[in-house]
């Protein structure tokens, strides 16, 4: 497994049409997928204070992802993203 550093996060793509609540997530027309699930977290990153900022997503959430915005990965066949906290669009809540 890879291992984030700082505030990146490791999401698990999930494959193309999920129903997550009442919302569908088609993969028409979309060249990234939108929909994952966060697997890792990296070690999180200090304030101007020395603070530990902590991370808003756990692992296990569910999220909503742009097209572009971090790295794709695969591993053992399957594809996981790589991306910084920031870079994610929300959490479903379920």
């Amino acid at each position: 497994m890879v291992k984030p550093l700082g505030d990146f996060i490791l999401v698990r793509i999930i494959d193309s049409e999920k129903e997550v609540g009442d919302i569908l997530l088609p993969d028409i027309g979309q060249e990234r997928p939108t929909l994952g699930e966060v697997v890792e977290l990296g070690s999180g990153v200090l304030d101007k204070y020395g603070d530990k900022i902590e991370f808003e997503v756990r692992k296990g959430d569910k999220v909503l992802m742009p097209k572009y915005g971090g790295d794709e990965v695969v591993k053992d066949g399957k594809k996981y993203f790589l991306t910084k906290e920031r870079n994610i669009l929300g959490v479903f809540d379920e």
